[in-house]
């Protein structure tokens, strides 16, 4: 069972290698959001031509678009003004059910993309969602998904590397609208004078320039007033000539002398690319390469394209590529992710070890969190969905869900080991907890199926979290009921064998004193003697089994007739031999199954009373046999004490008697006394070891390794078990045993209801039969059919009367016998009340007054007897009173004991 769980773990963790990563989901926003980028320089007039070619090709070719609407130079960021050339094409489509020519967003982008490329050569496209592409470009600055920045100094080779980077992006399986920044090719004329020429024709410098400036920007060369308003009038070349650069060649130019010379004699013009727009990021130059992804995943593409950037193009110094956009995102909430999984997870542990006050068991509860992670994975791998924050959130919820299972379990497994093995605690937790572990996860995935499932917008995101949490649950419940119970035992024997394995840290002196050690006694309250009959008593099993029997048989009060199958062939409907096969069920009317119902659930009472009666009983034994053991020691050290004092007043007498100071009679008597309280210490111990012995059988040990504490002789003692009259288990007994006779007797009224007969036959009848009219023939291979129903009716016999007569008196003898347990239980309860309160006043009384004078007593006769002013016979007088007064109070103690056992044990909780 381990071993599969790994490896489903191992196979896990290798498919989340192939899930590949998304900052998250791309939602289908509904429209697009296409980026159009013309040649740099570009007119106004040929952007708005291309468009409109554009919006053309879309209306006509594709059925799914409902408008386009485009917007030139019209930027959201202020501070970085859109081109003149670069514009927004919005692709407004119509409801994903009426497409025609795909069925996906990332099929019908393919589709424009390439019919746009094939109509107008040149033109860059980029299809995106329209929020997506703003929030990638407030973010990153770019609009693509994927922005890689290449830091440098020289133009020209960031250029050249750009272009690099964007061939080798190309190739990467699911780049889509690669976009290269144009940091140069603005084509500009450039006019270099010849001062030598210009000196020659006596021309300045100052004035060919106002000449060139004025024939193609215009110069004022009057004033127009009208009214109080003042207009300059400038004059300029047509716009026909000022878009031929080859006309300034001609721009005629005043000489010194007066005449005209054109401008190429004086000056070199040429037609060059220069700067179109220098970027700069944290002050150094950079260029963007971007592209869209589509089809695949954002990590694994641009994992892919660092290896081959890595491998392919070689960066002078001083240079650097950076990835950004969504990547950058990704990267991002993969950091913080980092840090909230772990707290996450560490906090759920610590909750757990603060629930069961042990580690173990909370790393036991917590091998949920990877048996949850193996389906999650599994889920996400089967839909094809990547791993995105959406998905991490998912798994953290999953993780705090997954943990309950394995609390439910692993608590109600340590409630059962209480008295109970490990083995069987084990299964019945199991087996108890199997339906409510089954519903939590059960409720848990259908609360999140609608998000899983869901088509509507947005639930691109919702998807991916409730993919993790349905499959998440279903492998952490299926493997938690199987390996959970598993890990419990091998913790559980483990831990027993290292407590058997465990020894004296002081080997030496253990083999000193190994005499002394194999007979050494645990001493142990009551509260724990109790747990001990609960966990090795033998009577506990077969009191639980009688429970569990009494279960079995409460669950099977809906019983069945056997199904009676027939198989008749031979001449019984004509000479011809026909075949019949007919099946009947005989069915019980409801109130025959209520009546064995209610029959069955008042034998489970009674199974349940009884139990607890069994264990009240136990448990005052146990309490009993603890009362006695305290007695006979405190008894045994009564007794060792006046032994002691005998042998000293021996002594004293044997002493006064050589020195004439008293008789032999008085030695005489001190010898007798030592002798008497010697024998009586001797039956005193054996009587000791007795109620040892007896209080270790009345646990199931079959040595004498436990020995009780003092503890209970001077306090009140429990049976742990606190019920009025009402409550006791011997009139709950009676009374199912009431409920028993009714539910016999209403089951045996309920069997002479009638039952319902139902039947179905199948049969051949071979042969010519006239069929509406017509003969037919009818073979083997054709079967007619019918049904049949009826009652069968039990007759009121006399005998059957004199069953419900009997089931009558049944009744009524088993209300006389709960008013018999209930008087009874009463007789009981007042003689142990009233022994318990005569016990008590005794106590009162001694402990008041009795023992505090032959306290006083003892030490007077002991002090007079060592200063000779008393004699050995008097003081055997005194110490004799004082033994008979504490043993007098000891036996007071003890009945008080038994009498307040009894009262708990027959519900006297006054």
């Amino acid at each position: 069972t381990l071993g599969t769980a790994l490896v489903l773990f191992g196979l896990s963790a290798v498919a989340a290698t192939q899930l590949g990563g998304e900052f998250i989901p791309k939602l289908e926003e509904g429209d697009f959001a296409v980026d159009t980028r013309l040649l740099i320089g570009s007119s106004l007039q040929e952007t708005i031509a291309a468009t409109q070619q554009c919006s053309r090709i879309l209306l006509d070719s594709f059925p799914e678009v409902e408008k386009v609407v485009t917007k030139i130079g019209n930027s959201e960021i202020p501070t970085d003004p859109m081109p003149i050339e670069a514009s927004d094409m919005m692709v407004i489509l119509k409801p994903k059910r009426q497409w025609v020519r795909a069925r996906s967003f990332d099929e019908l982008a393919e589709r424009m993309y390439a019919a746009l490329s094939q109509a107008i050569p040149g033109v860059t496209f980029g299809f995106q969602f329209p929020v997506q592409m703003r929030f990638n470009e407030l973010m990153t600055g770019a609009r693509q998904d994927i922005v890689c920045k290449i830091f440098g100094d020289d133009l020209d080779t960031l250029a050249y590397y750009a272009e690099r980077l964007a061939s080798i992006a190309s190739t990467i399986p699911g780049a889509r609208d690669i976009y290269r920044e144009r940091m140069l090719g603005m084509p500009q004329i450039v006019i270099r004078y010849d001062r030598s020429m210009l000196a020659r024709y006596g021309i300045a410098i100052e004035d060919a320039n106002r000449a060139v400036s004025a024939a193609f920007a215009g110069a004022s060369v009057a004033t127009f007033y009208e009214g109080e308003r003042r207009f300059d009038v400038v004059v300029r070349y047509d716009s026909t000539i000022r878009n031929n650069p080859e006309r300034l060649r001609t721009l005629p130019l005043r000489t010194a002398d007066g005449s005209l010379i054109p401008l190429e004699q004086v000056a070199d013009i040429r037609n060059v690319f220069g700067p179109n727009q220098i970027q700069r990021e944290a002050a150094r130059r950079r260029i963007i390469v971007g592209f869209n992804v589509r089809g695949r995943d954002i990590a694994s593409t641009v994992e892919e394209l660092q290896r081959r950037v890595k491998r392919e193009l070689r960066l002078p110094p001083g240079y650097a590529i950076t990835y950004g956009g969504t990547f950058e995102n990704l990267q991002h909430a993969r950091a913080r992710l980092a840090v909230s999984v772990p707290v996450a997870l560490v906090s759920i542990l610590v909750l757990l070890y603060a629930a069961f006050g042990s580690l173990r068991y909370g790393l036991l509860i917590f091998s949920a969190v990877p048996l949850a992670a193996i389906g999650g994975v599994a889920a996400l791998f089967a839909r094809g969905l990547h791993f995105s924050v959406s998905a991490a959130v998912g798994f953290i919820a999953l993780f705090g869900i997954a943990v309950l299972n394995g609390v439910v379990l692993t608590s109600e497994a340590n409630r059962l080991r209480q008295n109970r093995s490990l083995l069987r605690a084990v299964l019945e937790a199991t087996h108890v907890r199997f339906r409510p572990v089954i519903l939590t996860a059960a409720v848990a995935s259908l609360g999140f199926l609608p998000m899983a499932i869901s088509t509507s917008p947005g639930a691109e995101v919702q998807r991916p979290l409730a993919t993790v949490v349905i499959g998440g649950l279903v492998s952490a419940t299926l493997l938690t009921l199987v390996v959970l119970p598993v890990l419990y035992i091998a913790v559980e024997r483990r831990r027993e064998r290292k407590e058997r394995m465990r020894v004296s840290p002081m080997p030496v002196l253990a083999l000193l004193l190994a005499v002394g050690t194999a007979n050494a006694q645990q001493p142990i309250s009551l509260g724990e003697a109790f747990k001990l009959l609960e966990q090795q008593h033998p009577d506990r099993l077969r009191w639980h089994y009688d429970v569990l029997s009494a279960e079995e048989r409460r669950n099977s009060w809906l019983q069945l007739a056997p199904l009676q199958l027939e198989l008749e062939y031979g001449q019984f409907n004509s000479f011809i031999n026909d075949s019949r096969v007919s099946a009947a069920l005989l069915l019980e009317l409801p109130p025959v199954h209520l009546a064995r119902r209610a029959q069955r659930e008042s034998q489970y009472a009674q199974a349940v009373w009884g139990n607890q009666w069994n264990r009240m009983q136990r448990r005052a034994e146990v309490a009993r046999l603890f009362s006695e053991v305290a007695y006979w020691r405190r008894m045994v050290a009564l007794l060792e004490r006046n032994d002691s004092l005998a042998a000293l007043a021996d002594s004293i007498a044997r002493i006064q008697l050589e020195r004439g100071a008293a008789t032999a009679a008085h030695r005489a008597t001190a010898q007798l006394y030592r002798s008497s309280v010697s024998a009586e210490l001797a039956a005193a111990r054996v009587q000791y070891q007795a109620a040892v012995a007896l209080f270790n059988r009345a646990l199931g040990e079959p040595s004498t390794r436990y020995i009780p504490n003092d503890s209970l002789f001077d306090r009140t003692p429990t049976l742990l078990v606190a019920l009025d009259s009402s409550r006791h288990p011997l009139v709950q007994q009676a009374a199912a045993r009431v409920d028993e006779a009714r539910s016999q007797r209403a089951l045996t009224g309920a069997s002479m209801l009638p039952s319902v007969a139902i039947g179905y036959n199948s049969m051949t009848l071979i042969g010519y039969h006239n069929v509406t009219g017509v003969d037919r023939y009818f073979g083997p291979e054709t079967r007619f059919g019918s049904i049949r129903a009826g009652l069968n009716v039990p007759l009121p016999t006399p005998w059957a009367l004199a069953e419900l007569r009997a089931a009558d008196w049944s009744i009524t003898a088993a209300e006389w016998e709960q008013r018999a347990s209930t008087w009874e239980l009463e007789r009981l309860r007042l003689d142990a009340r009233a022994r318990r309160s005569a016990a008590a006043a005794a106590v009162s009384t001694y402990e008041r007054q009795a023992l505090s004078a032959a306290a006083t007593l003892e030490l007077i006769a002991t002090t007079e007897l060592t200063n000779g002013t008393l004699d050995a016979y008097q003081w055997a007088l005194a110490l004799d009173r004082v033994l008979a007064v504490e043993r007098a109070w000891l036996d007071a103690r003890r009945r008080l004991n038994e009498a307040i056992i009894e009262s708990e044990l027959f519900g006297d909780v006054q």
